[in-house]
């Protein structure tokens, strides 16, 4: 499952982030972010129209694009 998959409300750990073709500067942005293996995730709320997802990660408040949301394998 990915993130964008993932419901509202819904907690999960991150298993892997598929980067093939991705800039390695963001790369490093999201590992800094702690997008990492086995970092636990809650999807807060979705945008209008789908292009954003909150989330809550180690304690922060991010928001991704559907399109990078699509790259975050999650169990």
């Amino acid at each position: 499952m990915t993130l964008k998959e993932m419901n509202d409300g819904q907690v999960a750990k991150i298993v892997e982030l598929d980067m093939a073709g991705i800039d390695s500067s963001l790369l490093i942005k999201l590992t800094a972010m702690g997008f990492v293996s086995g970092s636990s995730v809650e999807v807060v709320r979705r945008a209008p129209m789908g292009k954003g997802i909150q989330l809550k990660l180690r304690g922060s408040d991010l928001c991704l694009t559907s399109a990078l949301a699509e790259r975050v394998k999650v169990a």
